[in-house]
């Protein structure tokens, strides 16, 4: 029997990566693909931000219900995946939650679609002021109908820009 003294054999650490839901576009399988290409676990955020949620108490159930629907659908797409996805819905202000439950959750970046507008940018400005790790943007381009149902998105660097047919997970009606 062979002994290596002096040499300890170091623990693979596990990555989480934060997956912000803002909207349907968290959908996208290559975002999706970008997002978890080195995470170990998912943590996909639903934030119930009343003060940006508009009209009656039927729209924001219907909204709540969208958004929890489409957490489920996310997770279950992803453990067929072959990742471990932890669903967390908070209510509260958006920034607030989201690095709050990075931060208990100690993450190692969040990776979370753009949007193009001043609400996005000032989100993305506070977690990177709040957190000392990663935020990553990522670009979904809109679908077109002639590519036959392909959809390409690309990473804010550009690393991801190629289109992707794959097993993209159901849309939540």
């Amino acid at each position: 029997m062979l002994i290596e003294m002096g040499k300890e054999k170091k623990k693979k650490s596990r990555i989480t990566v934060m997956i912000p839901i803002l909207s349907k576009k968290e959908m996208n399988p290559e975002f999706l693909d970008y997002a978890c290409r080195d995470a170990d676990e998912i943590v996909l955020m639903l934030v119930i931000d009343k003060d940006v949620m508009v009209g009656q108490f039927g729209f924001a159930a219907t909204e709540i219900k969208e958004g929890t629907d489409l957490v489920e659908t996310l997770s279950d797409w992803l453990s067929k995946k072959g990742k471990t996805a932890k669903e967390v819905v908070e209510w509260g202000p958006t920034d607030t939650k989201i690095i709050q439950v990075a931060q208990l959750n100690k993450v190692d970046k969040i990776v979370i679609v753009a949007q193009d507008n001043k609400f996005f940018k000032e989100l993305v400005g506070k977690m990177e002021d709040a957190l000392s790790i990663p935020v990553e943007t990522f670009e979904v381009k809109p679908v077109k109908e002639s590519e036959g149902g392909k959809t390409a998105g690309k990473a804010e660097d550009g690393a991801a820009e190629n289109e992707y047919e794959g097993d993209a997970p159901q849309e939540v009606i």
